[in-house]
């Protein structure tokens, strides 16, 4: 794990893809994203600017044409096997459903890398999605991760366009929600339920206690003489032994102490919220469902991100219980939600800051960098030349190849590696670099020297291939 590059309580205002390719490995405690889902809509809502109204809108319609080309090529190149399932996707749903699922993937690969190994995600999505990207987070949090498939029922009967006469109301989003690793933490919550004591199963004590009993299961029977000595053992007429369970209670009611499902039914949605709650953007969320979220995948103190932010929800919700937090979102006009609901909901003033930008992300551990990763990292410092042949290529006409090869030593680390044309690549084989060059000026592709420089400032660079291999294969 990493110290995050990046201040508590931090509002980035640009491109997630960006922010997140520069944040450090494993920092982050929970993650909570609420993306578009691919709705085929443009939300519009209110921002409360004093003086004017400004509007802020973000697009929820798909085309090929939104996902930059250079994504769909990585996406194919370091994801191969996730990018033919999702190409599975498009002949099964449509070309919309194919670019929403590489925009959400590059993503969520991402949010995967930055993480804590105790860490976890939740993702909101609705039914256009949630089972294609659920596909998507089985491949990139591995199948044995999930957790659940958290139903957000928010209300009995659903409204406007949601009710159709040819098919049942929908009335529910999906929340998947997967941890790191199988070291997640989870905070176990609960919920009291109010039952009448007649006829509900519940016994009294003499106290006036009440209790229900259950069988006796796996204890064993040095566990049941404590329980026994705690006067939670209780014995039937023919002697079977089963365990109370005390609940709360008055002369009418018992309050049970229930552990939260995966179906919440509990929290309705915005229309019924309480109006300083509301600000008018029609995707909001409740607080009580961020809360909850929260409370149950992070400790006070704690990271959480929502690379989503939209109208500040989580970040309020983060406020409240104690928790770090971080936020990003495309538009600049994010920072007025959040200030805004700050000030409104928390009645005091929060510091936070806004970046368009975020400062340089530390590579410590160099084997987590993706092969796309270091490609484009030596691409740029490169400029595009091959380190064989000095020929200038594209960047997929070329091809990561390790300096010292592994099977002779070399490391699997960013200083080991280069970019070498296809052709380059192949000549050297297994092959030193020295070597390459002798072969590139033999095959009359470098002049001799040029071959020799380049031999010489090999030497000068990397003097422990001298000390391993000897002046001989130089």
């Amino acid at each position: 794990m990493s110290t995050p590059n990046f201040k508590p309580n931090t509002l980035f205002t640009r491109d997630n893809l960006y922010i997140l390719r520069g944040m450090n490995s494993e920092c982050v405690d929970l993650i909570y994203l609420d993306p578009p889902f691919n709705s085929k809509k443009n939300y519009v809502a209110p921002l409360p600017v004093k003086d004017e109204e400004i509007l802020a809108s973000f697009k929820d319609v798909w085309k090929l044409i939104d996902i930059d080309e250079a994504l769909h090529e990585e996406l194919q190149e370091t994801q191969p096997c996730l990018y033919e399932i999702i190409k599975g996707v498009e002949a099964a749903h449509s070309k919309a459903m194919f670019s929403y699922l590489i925009y959400m993937t590059m993503r969520l690969v991402e949010m995967h890398r930055v993480l804590k190994p105790t860490g976890s995600i939740f993702l909101h999505c609705d039914p256009t999605a949630s089972h294609y990207l659920k596909i998507v987070m089985d491949c990139i949090f591995g199948k044995s991760n999930f957790r659940n498939e958290i139903i957000w029922c928010y209300g009995e009967t659903a409204r406007g366009a949601k009710a159709k006469a040819s098919q049942f109301a929908r009335n529910n989003d999906v929340i998947l929600f997967y941890g790191k690793t199988s070291q997640h933490l989870f905070n176990k919550t609960y919920f009291e339920r109010k039952i009448k004591f007649e006829g509900s199963g519940y016994q009294r004590e003499d106290d006036g206690r009440c209790f229900r009993t259950a069988p006796r299961g796996d204890y064993t029977d040095d566990s049941i003489e404590r329980l026994r000595r705690e006067g939670r053992i209780y014995e039937t007429r023919n002697g079977t032994i089963r365990i109370k369970y005390h609940e709360k209670c008055d002369e009418t009611f018992v309050y049970e102490k229930k552990l939260f499902g995966n179906v919440w039914s509990d929290i309705p949605d915005m229309m019924h919220a309480e109006e300083i709650e509301k600000t008018g953007y029609s995707t909001q969320k409740p607080l009580k469902l961020l809360q909850r979220i929260i409370n149950t995948g992070s400790k006070k103190g704690g990271w959480v991100l929502d690379p989503f932010c939209g109208c500040a929800t989580t970040m309020v919700a983060a406020e409240k219980l104690g928790r770090k937090w971080v936020g990003i979102d495309a538009s600049h006009f994010a920072k007025f939600f959040v200030k805004s609901r700050m000030e409104k909901e928390l009645e005091k003033k929060i510091p936070f800051i806004f970046l368009k930008d975020i400062s340089g992300r530390q590579f410590s551990d160099e084997k987590e960098l993706s092969d796309w990763e270091n490609k484009k990292r030596m691409y740029e410092e490169q400029e595009g030349v091959c380190n064989g042949c000095v020929g200038h290529y594209h960047e997929k006409d070329m091809t990561i190849d390790h300096i010292i090869p592994t099977s002779k030593g070399g490391q699997d680390t960013q200083d080991n590696k280069q970019l070498l044309c296809f052709h380059c690549n192949t000549t050297k084989g297994t092959g030193t670099m020295p070597t390459l060059w002798q072969k590139l000026a033999k095959g009359h592709v470098l002049e001799y020297h040029e071959a020799d420089k380049l031999i010489q400032e090999h030497k000068d660079r990397k003097k422990k291939l001298e000390k391993e291999y000897g002046t001989k294969t130089l």
